[in-house]
């Protein structure tokens, strides 16, 4: 513990040094905006015309340009930034400046490229050369021998002092002399403080690094508290000269560990120092308003997280405790001290300190999922929750990042090696004393990390909620998603580490608890809205309302077995309808929504419901519990949900039922035929059910529109018909058709076999769906469907009639005798002979038409087919029926169809006539 107090002790100490330091520097800048005020009034100039200018340390305006103020600051930068507060002082008069004054704060002029060339670039280059000279100068004396180690090294260092030396004697000079009357809104020509600042610190640096490396002048230690020491100074040294010397100063910061070789290296130190360096480096930025600069901190700290996790394999403490702190520090400098005085109903979102955040976040997570953590995972998860948690309640601006503290203990949870961990404790029995054991120790505290984290975040969001009525809408909805979203997670993912998704009836019970904790503060919330206007209020009774059935829907899954996770998600998604109808959350049409891609995914993921185990009574089987209650449920759901308003809510549930009828069928058929869901090729009796399916759906869904105008009927009743369709041609006329394939079978009797339901039943469905579509479908549809139930009635009185001549076996390919051949013959006749008696009895001119092909066929057979084919008695009947049936067709047309004689028009009438006399 002793060693525990020191390591803080060691770390405070730089950090209120630091700390120090800046606040200083920010006094000295206001008590020069303040004498400058008071010289302004002592003139008789107003108080409005003293804008924050330069003050006389400063001499970085050449790269004003790169600095660009933090995402969120409390105020806009000035002009001059480099003199801007971080806040402006109490009392702090803003009115705009006269016009006087005003016009001395003009824009600056544009600067020719002659200008830029000898004011700017010259200096840089200058800077520069003067650091190479050095090198080149030490590597000469090197060369010829003229100096020792020793004076080689003293050598660099004084001429790092003087380089250093002389940017802050021209920093001075100038800050004393004319340049300071340039217009504040003018750069300065040339940043040659700032230049030899840089050199100097580059120099210092390769010094200190060569009394290292080369002539082992100094130790690991030596150098490494030396590198670091030049490094923090050059950030330090950047709030005089301006952004590149920062840039150098974080460069060097971040390197000089790596540069330092040691035997027997240890993380403490560098986890120590590089809290120093963050510390300092996001000190800087914030005082300075330099986002890039907290940026680059943090992926700088970010990547030294990797090098010390893969570096601490057997000391996992000083990876979290430097992810702790560097998390620490981003909530501290760029949150908490940026928004610390933004109003929570006017807070907006952060998407820089969320990033950052998140990002460690992220490196907690993987840190997570190290086996041998011991104790300290439970620990690090629960600090890390606390500090992210924590820093999204008090500022709404990063609410986001209550999250990613809950992603962080759900991947505690997740990486936790319970089964080793568990294995290696060995829990004895006493004797005398219980034969059931104690629960080992890994599993109470993954279920303590989980029950409080779940609780913190319950409670952290309720209060945050009932403290604030108003709160920026974003905000809000992050709070209610983490406190309702956050214990959901924590609970699924105890129960997949501990029970691995199999039945547990103690998690099935902490659900419904959950579920009925979720109820009773929606309840509250549904009071505390009633007392007035609360905004948070309805977000916490929405995602109270939502989170309830939620909860249920998990309960029901742990506790259910065959399928009950889809019957569960299903049936919460009805009764999440069905509350709708009693109390409007909006929340919850969206769940039912949610609800509904969970069954279909889970559906799709595996279309068996139980993994191959349906039983073998065909209908009455898991998939009439697994697709018929997820139809049914969805169903219900649209329907209430459409009695409050019609939306895409409404049109999800409606495809959803839909789709879980059809998948309701095509597996119930596929199951009653072969027994199983495997991917064996089909017959054609399964093919014509299927068909028979598809054809039955799209007939039912526009009937359905008749009373119900929705896209999602219209579109089904489309996808039906074409899936119809192609099952037909590539099925039942191509591929599996039982007269063109050897091994398609036709079994059963004479009439009632195979045959029935694969072609007629199929056949009669299309007629039927062509006629219910008839007025309400483009007329192309009712053509498609006539056709294709023609087509199909057709087949199936061929093979009908072949099945009684040749059997099972009706290929072809096997010879034809003469009164199978004659029977073709008066098949067709005999079915256009009904057909037009249909026509005439109801008027209908297109059984007329199909009539007219049967008979064209049965023509066009008796003169092609039968003329040489059949002999004897055969022949002559076939002819003799022909001829006596269309002599009969004639006559019915005549006397029937066009029996009835047309009137001629009666002749218009004279002029001077009237109209003319009806009998």
């Amino acid at each position: 513990m002793e060693w525990v107090l020191l390591a803080l002790l060691v770390l405070a100490l730089p950090v209120m040094a630091v700390a120090g330091f800046f606040m200083a520097l920010n006094a000295r800048r206001r008590i020069a905006e303040l004498e400058q005020r008071v010289s302004l009034m002592e003139a008789g100039l107003p108080a409005a015309a003293a804008a924050p200018t330069t003050p006389p340390h400063s001499a970085d305006e050449s790269a004003a340009a790169a600095e660009e103020p933090l995402a969120a600051a409390p105020q806009a930068a000035t002009p001059d930034d480099t003199a801007a507060p971080v806040f402006p002082p109490e009392g702090a008069d803003t009115a705009t400046p006269q016009p006087a004054i005003a016009a001395a704060v003009a824009a600056p002029p544009r600067q020719s490229l002659e200008e830029v060339i000898g004011t700017r670039w010259a200096v840089w280059l200058g800077g520069i050369a003067l650091a190479l000279g050095g090198l080149f100068l030490v590597r000469f004396a090197i060369e010829e021998g003229f100096f020792g180690p020793t004076a080689r090294i003293i050598s660099g260092a004084l001429f790092a002092l003087a380089l250093l030396a002389a940017g802050e004697w021209m920093r001075r000079r100038d800050a004393g002399g004319e340049a300071t009357t340039v217009s504040l809104g003018r750069l300065p020509p040339a940043p040659v403080p700032s230049v030899l600042t840089a050199a100097g610190t580059l120099a210092a640096f390769a010094t200190a690094y060569a009394a290292h490396a080369l002539y082992d002048m100094i130790g690991p230690a030596t150098a490494f508290v030396l590198l670091g020491a030049i490094g923090i100074g050059t950030m330090a040294a950047a709030a005089l000269h301006g952004p590149w010397v920062a840039a150098l100063g974080l460069v060097t910061a971040f390197v000089a560990p790596l540069l330092v070789s040691s035997a027997d290296p240890k993380p403490w130190p560098v986890v120590i120092y590089l809290a120093v360096v963050a510390a300092s480096a996001y000190g800087l930025a914030r005082l300075r308003l330099w986002l890039w600069l907290a940026v680059a901190t943090a992926v700088g700290s970010g990547l030294w997280a990797f090098v010390i996790i893969e570096a601490s394999f057997r000391n996992h403490l000083e990876a979290m405790v430097h992810i702790l702190v560097q998390t620490a520090l981003v909530a501290g400098f760029v949150a908490w001290d940026v928004h610390r005085r933004d109003a929570d109903e006017e807070a907006a979102p952060d998407p820089v300190a969320i990033v950052m955040l998140a990002g460690f976040a992220t490196l907690a997570a993987y840190k997570l999922q190290v086996a041998g953590l011991g104790a300290g995972r439970p620990v690090f998860a629960g600090a890390m929750l606390a500090l992210l948690w924590g820093t999204a309640l008090r500022i709404p601006s990063v609410a986001a990042v209550g999250l990613a503290g809950t992603a962080v203990v759900a991947a505690a949870v997740f990486g936790w090696p319970l089964a080793s961990e568990i294995a290696r404790q060995s829990v004895t029995v006493l004797p005398g004393a219980p034969s059931n054991p104690p629960l080992p120790d890994a599993l109470w505290q993954l279920l303590v990390l989980t029950i409080a984290s779940g609780a913190a975040l319950a409670a952290g969001a309720f209060l945050r909620l009932v403290r604030t009525p108003v709160i920026a809408p974003v905000a809000t909805g992050f709070y209610a998603a983490a406190g309702v979203a956050g214990p959901l997670a924590l609970l699924v993912m105890a129960w997949w580490t501990v029970a691995d998704f199999d039945r547990s009836i103690p998690f099935a019970l902490a659900a419904g608890a959950m579920a009925a904790a979720f109820v009773a503060t929606a309840a509250f919330f549904k009071r505390e809205m009633a007392d007035g206007e609360n905004r948070s209020a309805r977000f916490g009774l929405e995602a109270c309302a939502a989170g309830a059935i939620a909860a249920i829907a998990a309960g029901l899954t742990m506790v259910l077995d065959k399928g009950g996770l889809t019957v569960a998600l299903a049936l919460s998604a009805a009764g999440a309808a069905w509350v709708t109808t009693r109390e409007p959350v909006g929340t919850l049409r969206y769940a039912v929504g949610v609800l509904g891609v969970a069954v279909l995914g889970r559906l799709i993921w595996d279309p068996t419901i139980v993994s191959g185990d349906l039983g073998s009574i065909p209908v009455l089987n898991w998939l009439l519990w697994g697709y018929g209650v997820p139809a049914a449920s969805f169903g219900l759901a649209s329907v209430w949900l459409r009695r409050q308003k019609d939306d895409q809510v409404v049109a999800l549930a409606e495809a959803l039922s839909i789709a879980f009828t059809a998948f309701l069928l095509i597996t119930q058929i596929r199951h009653a035929i072969t027994g199983t869901l495997d991917a064996r090729e089909p017959g054609h009796l399964e093919a014509g059910l299927q068909a028979f399916a598809s054809l039955t759906l799209a007939g039912v869904l526009v009937w359905l529109e008749i009373t119900r105008r929705s896209l999602v009927i219209r579109i089904g009743s489309y996808v039906f018909g074409a899936s119809a369709l192609g099952m037909a041609v590539l099925g039942l006329v191509m591929a599996v058709n039982p007269l063109l394939n050897r091994s398609e079978l036709v079994g059963g009797g004479a009439i009632f076999n195979t045959l029935l339901p694969a072609y007629l039943m199929p056949a009669i469905a299309a007629v039927v769906l062509s006629v219910v579509a008839r007025g309400r479908r483009p007329a192309w549809f009712c053509w498609a469907a006539l056709g294709l139930g023609f087509v199909l009635q057709f087949l199936w009185m061929v093979a009908e009639i072949r099945h009684l001549f040749q059997g099972e076996l009706i290929e072809f390919s096997r010879p034809t005798s003469d009164a199978e051949i004659y029977a073709y013959s008066a098949a067709f006749l005999v079915m256009g002979l009904a057909l037009l008696a249909i026509g005439i009895v109801r008027g209908s001119q297109t059984a007329r038409l199909a009539s007219g092909v049967y008979i064209l066929l049965t023509v066009g057979k008796v003169f092609l087919i039968d003329m040489d084919g059949l002999t004897g008695v055969w022949r002559a009947l076939s002819f003799i029926g022909l001829g006596l049936a269309l002599v009969g067709i004639g006559l019915v047309y005549q006397k029937l169809v066009f029996g009835r004689p047309r009137q001629p028009p009666a002749p218009p009438p004279a002029l001077d006539e009237g109209p003319p006399a009806t009998a």
